[in-house]
């Protein structure tokens, strides 16, 4: 497989690379190859302590406009730690109408405005960045962030001469795996049994059944929301507001949810109806360009309510068994800064810094789950194909924001290197 992906690097650097027609459609890709060397924890992909080049993508997508009509769609091949397994699969596909200016209706599987930044994730070549901040849009989570389902309406509303207006509201539903919510551990469970103290929270029995993975759906998921933008264009200053609102049912009565914020043995439901997750998210953000410098700052409000059936959270009381306590819900408040400078016509750096925490949590851990993250990287453009860029990070503050198994340490750091040939 690395063999394969060097080969294909260095035939697309050879070849003379170029945005192309075929019969009035724009086309364009992009292939990239990523090293990850992690100390402390296995940040996303499991090895990457002692190095590793299991991160590979690659994009092709087409566009064709005629009339007042657009139609776009990108297919994605990726290989990303236990993520990735190089399926092409659709990334995002829709068609567009315009009927003004101001509206515009979309359909299929429209790119999710989530901030400002989240609809770019995919075009490498954008920004200085390889990964967005972690805080706020974890790169595990991109399957369910990167589109939604359904119907948009947007349009672009000129207030004067120096303000814009634009908006994008959303109806659909979300593409995510039925996975999406577990985290790479609780998943490990599926492939064996599980049990938990005789009768802790089934009076008379004497375990809890295994569950296998086939038996986590989601029936029914729902997503809608909307983005505003406003734009001040003589200080080039833009100011945006996001809300989104995801509603998803687990029909089990009994269920492995162990990544909700159990500690030790798995959680379960005791509810006929299953459990309804219904989450919302409230995103202020804003961006400007003060001379050499492009500034930019995201906050978010994730609600994570339990809005169907008991979720119990079980948890060791020391050598005489499990204590059940009921969740119904937490609150994450996230947020982050970054400061960017092109320094020549080919290099740009960049230095972030951003913060996550439970201001809700139930039950109630020992310390608040946090996590700081401090990031700085450059980006070395070698030719208008090819790019090289350098991303290194450190996080501490830890306390159980991710996945206790594979991260022991409060202090730990990452570092990234990737190459990307785009035409």
């Amino acid at each position: 497989m690395l063999r394969s992906t060097f080969f294909c690097l260095q035939l697309l650097w050879l070849l003379p690379l170029q945005a192309f027609q075929v019969d009035e459609v724009d086309i364009h890709g992009s292939l990239s190859q990523s090293y990850l060397k992690t100390h402390g924890h296995e940040f996303l992909i499991p090895g990457s302590q002692d190095g590793a080049l299991d991160y590979t993508e690659l994009t092709l997508n087409a566009h064709k406009q005629f009339d007042r009509w657009n139609i776009g769609v990108q297919g994605l091949s990726r290989d990303f730690g236990r993520e990735g397994d190089f399926e092409l699969r659709l990334d995002w596909g829709h068609v567009e109408y315009n009927a003004l200016d101001a509206l515009s209706l979309r359909f299929g599987r429209v790119k999710l405005p989530f901030g400002l930044y989240a609809e770019y994730r995919d075009v490498d070549m954008a920004r200085t960045e390889i990964f967005l901040p972690q805080t706020f849009l974890p790169e595990d989570y991109r399957g369910g962030a990167v589109a939604y389902d359904g119907l948009g309406v947007a349009g672009d509303i000129a207030l004067g001469e120096t303000q814009l207006l634009q908006y994008h509201l959303f109806w659909g539903t979300n593409s995510i795996k039925d996975d999406f919510f577990l985290n790479f551990l609780t998943q490990d469970i599926y492939e064996s049994s599980t049990a938990i103290a005789a009768g802790a929270l089934f009076p008379g029995s004497s375990a809890f059944p295994g569950l296998s993975q086939d038996q986590a759906v989601l029936d029914t998921k729902s997503l809608r929301g909307g983005q505003v933008v406003w734009t001040y264009e003589p200080w080039l200053w833009r100011l945006g507001y996001n809300f989104l609102h995801y509603i998803g049912h687990f029909p089990l009565m009994a269920y492995d949810l162990k990544n909700f914020g159990g500690v030790g043995t798995p959680s379960v439901v005791l509810d006929e109806r299953g459990l309804e997750l219904d989450i919302m998210w409230h995103i202020l953000s804003t961006d400007l360009v003060l001379g050499e410098w492009f500034l930019r700052a995201e906050t978010m409000l994730r609600y994570n309510d339990y809005t169907q059936g008991d979720l119990f959270m079980d948890r060791f009381a020391g050598p005489g068994g499990v204590t059940s306590n009921l969740a119904n819900g937490d609150e994450l408040w996230s947020w982050y800064f970054s400061a960017q400078r092109q320094i020549f016509d080919n290099t740009g750096i960049y230095a972030r810094f951003g913060k996550s925490m439970m201001t809700k949590e139930t039950p109630r851990a020992a310390s608040t789950n946090q996590l700081s993250e401090l990031s700085v990287g450059v980006r070395y453009d070698f030719n208008q194909h090819v790019l090289g860029k350098l991303q290194a990070f450190h996080y501490w503050d830890y306390r159980g924001a991710l996945d206790q198994a594979t991260n022991q340490d409060k202090s730990w750091g990452m570092l990234l290197a990737r190459v990307t040939v785009h035409f």
